[in-house]
């Protein structure tokens, strides 16, 4: 599975000559109680739902380098991408 990161939210991306598009209901099957995506559950869900997934990693530019109200840096949002079967 790759990892892309971006700085804005694409609609499609191009992988070994396949097209991925954003898959929110994926996305949404594959995070946790807390709304994070666990690593570990994208492999089980493609098996399971006999998808190819990438995963895009989205934080805007100013971002970057910038501290949140906690003193944390900011952290990019996860999307997962699939191959439309």
């Amino acid at each position: 599975m790759k990892t892309f990161n971006r700085t804005s939210l694409p609609e499609s991306i191009k992988y070994n000559g396949e097209t991925y598009f954003n898959d929110i209901a994926f996305t949404n099957n594959c995070k946790s109680m807390l709304g994070e995506i666990k690593m570990t559950e994208i492999p089980i869900r493609e098996r399971l739902y006999n998808k190819k997934a990438v995963i895009v990693k989205v934080l805007a530019t100013n971002l970057k380098n910038k501290l949140d109200y906690f003193n944390q840096p900011y952290k990019p949002t996860t999307w997962v991408y699939t191959k439309k079967c």
